[in-house]
């Protein structure tokens, strides 16, 4: 994503959905400087600390041990490797704030992520313009129309 930004200086959004959400965060953290309005769609905050309920004490002593963890991922429909860093790098992310005018979309019925973490996110982040809310799930599949609602509140943001 870094990468992404300083080849693409003219740019004036970033849209980033569950993990890519946390990455772009992360990735403004390095260019604090950047003049770019974000919009963060279901970020994976918290995601470390959904992993370490689901496993419990024994999986996650497993994961840590092993390296690796054997995932199902909907998004991809398939078993990815993740490992044992992914977990670590996430839950050091999870207090991350963000600088840039924002605004966050998230489903209230999220089972991958839940809503209360974005909720977190925007305590911690006054630049966060709105929290949008939405009857829907992770992949927020029914909240296309809170695109152009965020992106309507983030019209009149210094970056434009």
């Amino acid at each position: 994503v870094v990468t992404a930004l300083d080849e693409n200086p003219e740019a004036r959004l970033i849209v980033g959905s569950s993990m890519g959400g946390l990455a772009v965060t992360g990735a403004l953290k390095q260019r604090s400087d950047r003049q770019i309005d974000v919009i963060l769609m279901a970020p994976a905050f918290g995601i470390h600390r959904v992993w370490a309920q689901r496993l419990g004490p024994e999986g996650m002593g497993h994961w840590a041990a092993s390296g690796h963890l054997s995932y199902l991922h909907a998004g991809v429909g398939k078993t990815v490797e993740l490992p044992y860093v992914f977990f670590t790098e996430c839950r050091d992310a999870a207090g991350l704030s963000v600088d840039q005018p924002c605004v966050v979309i998230h489903g209230r019925h999220d089972e991958v992520v839940p809503f209360e973490e974005s909720e977190k996110l925007r305590r911690r982040s006054p630049s966060i313009r709105q929290l949008l809310a939405s009857d829907d799930d992770h992949r927020l599949g029914s909240s296309l129309a809170l695109m152009d609602r965020a992106l309507s509140i983030l019209g009149s943001s210094p970056a434009h």
